[in-house]
């Protein structure tokens, strides 16, 4: 079956929004239908009807998955392979919480093969690529798999006893496995797990059960997000060196006296986050911190920013019912503010 190419390129023109300086994005069908595209080899996927999800690549175009009822897909890129995971979640007007499982698959492009991993949430790939980690809500238990022995499932029981904690992951290797868990009190800790000895170190723990980490990790170790969200909140995001086990030692990159931040994401050379503004946190824009530099920058004059997204070297700003672009195609940022906190968090771009 041969369709016509399916690509950002060919489908989606830019215009300037009259209130923002970022880019929209427009296209000839619903640009919300598009879960994931690439240059390379002009490859797409994409919903197609309301139940199945279909991927373009050169010019040829077939379905990867097709479910009984109405469905919503998610795709996430390996960055070391051409590998993917896959996320479905049928009935999703009947699963009213955002903790209801959906089911993962591990999608190899090259020979088209399609490996259900089970049910969970939160699938994404290790910095490395070698490693698959998910978590299961209804048995309380991270799933993680080496993909070179995927059939092989290892699972971390977390203590939390709240029902709509998600965990923070990231896996090194089986003798390094960094994760967020709740004491018995509902205070959050950063621990550091070796899994064949599961000997467990807790790196640094909560004093408010208002506080949340959020981690990263670039080729500079594992980056923490630490925020509280309290009335007047406070965000710092620090830098631990891979293997060390002393908290006290971390490299603190960000501070923040007013407001939470989440959705803490890592390249090598950046670091993304959105911040929350004003007294009942009713503002929040997305951020960029340099790691060369040592500098924030704010990207977007939205207001209300709550989601953010990579394709290839761009980081989109799903905003209404629009899709927004945050560099120029010679990849320079749009809006670029440098953060400097004041009492009043003035912090619009317009």
């Amino acid at each position: 079956m041969v369709l016509t190419r399916f690509s950002l390129s060919i489908l989606l023109s830019m215009s300037i929004q009259a209130k923002s300086l970022l880019l929209e994005y427009t296209a000839k069908q619903n640009i919300f239908n598009i879960k994931y595209s690439a240059k390379k080899n002009d490859t797409t996927f994409y919903l197609k009807g309301s139940d199945t999800l279909a991927l373009s690549t050169n010019y040829k175009a077939f379905e990867i998955l097709k479910n009984k009822d109405i469905s919503e897909f998610g795709v996430i890129k390996n960055s070391k392979s051409s590998t993917y995971l896959i996320y479905s979640f049928p009935n999703q007007f009947e699963k009213l919480t955002p903790l209801a499982s959906g089911t993962i698959y591990y999608f190899n492009s090259e020979t088209k093969k399609l490996l259900s991993l089970g049910s969970g949430i939160q699938p994404k790939f290790s910095a490395d690529g070698n490693f698959i980690s998910y978590f299961h809500p209804e048995s309380n238990r991270i799933i993680f798999r080496k993909i070179l022995n995927i059939d092989n499932q290892l699972e971390i029981k977390l203590n939390s006893k709240i029902v709509n904690f998600r965990p923070q992951v990231e896996i090194i290797d089986e003798n390094n496995i960094y994760y967020t868990d709740r004491s018995n009190e509902n205070f959050e800790g950063l621990i550091k797990l070796d899994f064949p000895s599961q000997k467990r170190v807790v790196l640094t723990k909560a004093e408010s059960i208002q506080t949340k980490y959020e981690i990263c990790r670039n080729d500079n170790g594992i980056n923490v997000l630490e925020t509280n969200y309290d009335k007047k909140g406070y965000t710092f995001i620090y830098n631990l060196a891979l293997n060390e086990m002393d908290i006290a030692k971390r490299n603190f990159l960000f501070d923040s006296k007013s407001g939470s931040a989440t959705q803490l994401t890592c390249t090598n050379n950046e670091l993304f986050f959105i911040k929350y503004f004003g007294d009942n946190s009713e503002y929040s824009e997305l951020f960029m911190f340099d790691l060369a530099q040592k500098k924030a920058y704010i990207i977007s004059d939205l207001d209300f920013v709550t989601n953010y997204f990579k394709f290839e070297d761009n980081i989109y700003i799903p905003f209404r019912r629009s899709i927004y672009a945050t560099q120029d195609k010679e990849k320079n940022w749009l809006i670029s503010k440098e953060f400097k906190e004041t009492l009043t968090d003035e912090v619009s771009t317009k």
